[in-house]
């Protein structure tokens, strides 16, 4: 949340995290109605990855799944929607404050979602962090250069195609 609110002001995102937390289920399903990226986001990853982990299997052998309860799944899900959600919103709302486009909005909150609370899923990783598990050791400490690939692709290769870059 820290890097949204830096960018939305801290009014902006107080705003958004309390109208999130005075009706959570109405507040989702009109974020879900905007943007499909965060409909589709998998707030259960990290559990997923933890559950599949080798060193995790070892330890409590082949019923891991049964190990983890589900409020504990619930509470960890429920930390990150309360994260992303709001800094959605409050990203989307400074976005058509100032441009009056929903499409541009929705787009410019679904990049920010991107770059602040990344998923981590092969899908976000530049090809640099892509491979066997040697490759990703030596590039493991290097986030500040996932970000810079998004960047690159999002921000500079996006707004080129849109025309809004030159070639000089």
């Amino acid at each position: 949340i820290a890097n949204t609110t830096a960018r939305t002001g801290a009014p902006r995102m107080m705003k958004e995290v309390m109208k999130f937390g005075s009706n959570p289920n109405k507040y989702i399903d009109e974020v879900n109605s905007l943007s499909q990226e965060i409909k589709n986001r998998n707030f259960d990853r990290d559990l997923y990855d933890l559950v599949k982990s080798k060193n995790v299997i070892a330890q409590y052998g082949g019923n891991v799944k049964q190990k983890i309860s589900e409020p504990m799944k619930q509470v960890i899900s429920a930390f990150d929607k309360g994260a992303v959600y709001p800094s959605w919103g409050a990203m989307f709302r400074k976005t058509l404050d100032r441009t009056g486009s929903v499409k541009e909005s929705v787009r410019i909150a679904d990049q920010a979602i991107r770059f602040d609370h990344s998923t981590a899923n092969i899908i976000d990783l530049p090809i640099l962090f892509k491979g066997n598990n040697l490759e990703r050791l030596v590039t493991i400490f290097q986030t500040e250069l996932n970000k810079g690939g998004n960047i690159l692709v999002n921000d500079i290769y996006g707004k080129k195609m849109a025309g809004k870059i030159s070639n000089s």
